[in-house]
């Protein structure tokens, strides 16, 4: 079972879409024979349950903690931060990546939705958590992985200490891009009758997309 189930923000049901193992290979670029090894290890969130499948958050976490391990920190030291980290990631996806969010409703309720989602962005932080958004993670050898808002000035920090860090965002963009479908479902009226409609969250205006 997910450890991430259905949830509700401000009375609207929210779910996060479920991904298969293989689509799983192309959000994460993870291949298989890896996802059993971490599965074996009990390193792969999710990985234990019969369907195999993996919900968004559990997809980004994969994710991080995936290309985290290819730039030479091991699976066993990005649990906890993984799981913030993906957190971080959807927040960044949902402001800005198109259709990263489905909203089911009648007509009236979904374009109050939108039109709110659009000038605030404490939706995006509700849906993900509300999370402490720092844009980077970063490790120097010797250090602990760290999250930054501003990666120059840790640069700048270290001197001539060889360091790995992740921009987030970018890897927010690239997981909206490559999962092919929306990350997130909303159910915005209930029981309410009337004509229903389902509608795609845009990004926001505010925020620049990374490619």
């Amino acid at each position: 079972m997910s450890r991430y189930q259905g949830f509700r923000v401000n009375g609207w049901t929210c779910n996060f879409t479920t991904f298969s193992a293989s689509e799983l290979t192309t959000i994460a670029d993870i291949p298989g024979q890896i996802q059993r090894l971490w599965r074996s290890r009990g390193q792969l969130p999710g990985g234990g349950r019969k369907s195999g499948n993996f919900d968004a958050r559990e997809a980004a976490e994969i994710m991080v903690r995936y290309d985290l391990s290819r730039l030479g920190v091991p699976p066993s030291e990005t649990d906890e931060i993984g799981s913030a980290a993906a957190q971080i990631m959807l927040w960044f996806a949902l402001l800005n990546s198109d259709g990263t969010c489905e909203v089911n409703g009648t007509q009236e309720d979904t374009a109050n939705f939108l039109k709110r989602f659009q000038q605030d962005e404490r939706i995006a932080g509700a849906l993900t958590a509300e999370p402490k958004v720092q844009r980077y993670l970063w490790k120097a050898p010797g250090d602990k992985l760290s999250f930054a808002t501003d990666i120059a000035k840790v640069i700048e920090a270290q001197g001539q200490r060889a360091m790995t860090f992740l921009d987030l965002e970018k890897s927010a963009f690239d997981l909206a891009e490559k999962a092919g479908k929306p990350l997130f479902s909303i159910d915005v009226s209930g029981d309410a009758i009337g004509r229903r409609v389902r509608r795609l969250t845009g990004q926001r205006p505010s925020l620049t997309v990374v490619k």
